[in-house]
């Protein structure tokens, strides 16, 4: 009794198991939208999470876009728009540049044809399982995708895979159908992974076949023929500019440019500062970068030495004549009257004078006689420049004298004249 019980029980858990295992099938039948794929870009060096068989064809594999994109630029790239709405979930018997009921003629590049080892493959339309563009790949769960290559030059190819857990194998063949190289991608839970690779002879097809949910699809394929990049070198100079007379300067990237070049043809410069004004006097660091047609860069630093060989202008005042100051045999400057002044390309100079070492006359006090004052700017760049004025300072008060009064006596008797006494007369001078 135990025995039919036992096996009643199992016989029941079998069925039910069955039962669900027919309910998730496929993609079109499967409610996927509770998946979550938050679509994380692959760091650029996770090659540990690629696990090879064997390699006799590919040369090099990636995880990370970028890095592939730098060994082989230039690729076309299919992201599979132009097919289901967004949210949908397509059904075909392939996906090409033919056209099928996933996409019409001409809206995949020419090249690849997606198909299925089983059944028919999907194209899911933007959210359709949390994808954030549009994937394509095979509808059964228990088939693998096919992509093969039309175009016979095809040596590398480039996918972001849809994983939410296990792995992905991909098995790649040769051109006659040979295959050749087997690898494992490990997908972490929840994530999105690029799985990438380089041939030395031309791809056949590759097979994408998952271990775990939706490791079978794949969005923004790259695919072609590889060529190699060989990156920028870039070769830096040292130089020296002089600032203008606005106290400014531009540079060209070519001034800084020491002979950069690139294998495979012409290369273009720039640079991160190409202005300087009289705050850069003196060394500054430029970078140079040097950029390749495919894109490619390669940075060197020049030291630029901005200089200022620009002499200020000084303007000495005319030659000046001046009276005395009344009562003194001197003179006392008014403001301005005798100072130079000076412009400069560049802000911050001084003057001074040598009478006094200050900036201005005002107040000094000129003897009797001819004063030659030099002055003398400094632009604080090295440069100087220099005139002088000759101010001749004149006694024209004319001296005062004071007389005695008027005298009258009489004649000394018997004679005809008299001895008077008087005072001299007093003659004061301003500059006596």
């Amino acid at each position: 009794m135990k025995k039919i019980t036992f096996l009643l029980l199992f016989v029941l858990i079998c069925c039910i198991g069955s039962l669900q295992a027919q309910e998730s099938t496929s993609f079109m039948d499967a409610d996927l939208s509770t998946l979550a794929n938050n679509h994380s870009e692959a760091p650029l060096n996770r090659q540990s999470e690629i696990v090879a068989v064997h390699t006799s064809l590919v040369t090099s594999t990636f995880t990370s876009r970028a890095a592939f994109q730098a060994a082989c630029a230039g690729l076309p790239l299919e992201d599979f728009t132009g097919g289901p709405l967004p949210g949908a979930i397509i059904g075909c018997t392939e996906i090409s540049n033919a056209g099928s009921t996933c996409y019409p003629p001409g809206e995949i590049i020419s090249g690849f044809v997606v198909t299925s080892s089983f059944g028919n493959v999907v194209a899911l339309g933007t959210g359709a399982v949390g994808n954030t563009s549009d994937a394509v790949g095979a509808d059964q769960f228990s088939s693998f995708t096919i992509i093969t290559f039309t175009d016979p030059t095809v040596t590398s190819a480039g996918m972001d895979i849809m994983g939410f857990s296990g792995s992905t194998v991909f098995r790649v063949y040769d051109s006659v159908g040979l295959l050749t190289d087997t690898f494992t991608l490990v997908n972490p839970s929840n994530t999105e992974n690029f799985f990438g690779v380089i041939s030395d002879i031309p791809i056949g097809r590759i097979e994408l076949e998952g271990t775990g949910a939706v490791g079978e699809l794949f969005e923004n394929f790259e695919f072609g023929s590889c060529v190699t990049n060989t990156p920028p070198t870039a070769v830096c100079q040292n130089i020296t500019v002089q600032l203008d007379g606005s106290g400014n300067v531009t540079i060209v990237p070519a001034q800084v440019d020491g002979g950069s070049s690139d294998a495979e043809g012409p290369v273009t410069l720039s640079i991160d500062i190409n202005t300087f004004d009289c705050t850069n006097i003196g060394a500054n660091t430029v970078t140079l970068t040097v950029t390749d047609s495919d894109g490619v860069t390669d940075t060197c630093t020049a030291i630029v030495t901005v200089a200022d060989d620009i002499d200020p202008v000084i303007t000495c005042k005319a030659d000046g004549t001046r009276d005395t100051n009344p009562g003194v045999c001197e003179y006392t400057v008014a403001g301005t009257e005798f100072d130079a002044t000076f412009t400069d390309n560049c802000t911050g100079g001084t003057i001074i004078n040598n009478y006094n070492g200050t900036a201005t006359l005002d107040g000094e006090v000129l003897p009797k006689g001819v004063t030659t004052v030099m002055w003398t700017a400094d632009d604080g760049n090295g440069q100087t420049a220099t005139c002088t004025t000759v101010i001749t300072v004149e006694d024209n008060e004319d001296p005062v004298i004071t007389c005695p009064g008027d005298i009258t006596v009489n004649n000394d008797p018997g004679i005809c004249g008299a001895a008077v006494t008087w005072t001299a007369p007093v003659g004061v001078d301003n500059c006596s």
